[in-house]
């Protein structure tokens, strides 16, 4: 479970709408692999874990593909639902001592919960992933629970987008927490299939938040191992 500070940190960020890591747009980089993580497949179960109120949930959920996503601060859920015109009901889940917002559908969810209490009882298996914030976001002690979590809820077959941030911690701590190669390598490498897809240089994009350089954001493709 994460700690209280750290829900408060979020909560607070929230509610002063200092959101500056919300990307208005389809984020380029999804919107450039969703072919490679669709692999022709249509009507596939989505996951968007720490997902807050992005976008891209609303473009697959359009184009006829099931959404699930789990956020902890209940505004950002909100907020979502009613920037993009859905309608939705909520409902209490005593599993994860919190709440589902759903569309009437039921295509689209959202679980508003710690997101280390969400399992695969909550919403079923997922064939794809879009890691854009969480990894980065979960504080390092829990990162082994993160990775347990994420492979116990993966279909067979799954295809699993992964934005990491690497940099110099020295002089800043804070989120995106650097989550160097090598890292991503030791929480993955024995249990999945890894491929480094590119780096692209965020130093400038990521300035207003920490001033230091370079800062480089790394996109990994994991899939599931062959054991043969």
């Amino acid at each position: 479970m994460a700690s209280q500070d750290s829900f408060n940190q979020w909560n607070f960020a929230w509610e002063k709408n200092n959101t500056k890591w919300h990307i208005q747009e389809r984020h380029p980089y999804l919107e450039k692999y969703t072919d490679v993580l669709l692999n022709g497949r249509k009507e596939v179960q989505i996951f968007f874990p720490m997902c807050g109120k992005c976008v891209d949930m609303k473009w697959f959920y359009d184009n006829g593909h099931r959404v699930v996503g789990v956020e902890y601060v209940e505004k950002g859920v909100v907020e979502f639902f009613q920037e993009q015109g859905l309608e939705y009901v909520v409902e209490p889940v005593e599993q994860i001592c919190g709440n589902l917002y759903k569309t009437a559908d039921e295509h689209l969810k959202i679980f508003c919960c710690d997101f280390l209490k969400f399992d695969k009882d909550c919403a079923g298996l997922m064939d794809v992933v879009w890691d854009r914030g969480a990894l980065v976001a979960i504080e390092k002690g829990d990162r082994k629970k993160y990775v347990k979590l994420m492979l116990s809820i993966l279909a067979p077959g799954y295809q699993y987008l992964l934005s990491t941030f690497c940099y110099d911690d020295w002089f800043f701590s804070g989120c995106p927490r650097t989550v160097p190669p090598a890292l991503v390598h030791i929480l993955f490498g024995n249990h999945c299939n890894l491929q480094h897809l590119e780096t692209r240089d965020a130093s400038e994009r990521m300035s207003e938040r920490m001033d230091i350089r370079p800062v480089l954001e790394d996109f990994w493709l994991i899939t599931e191992k062959n054991l043969k």
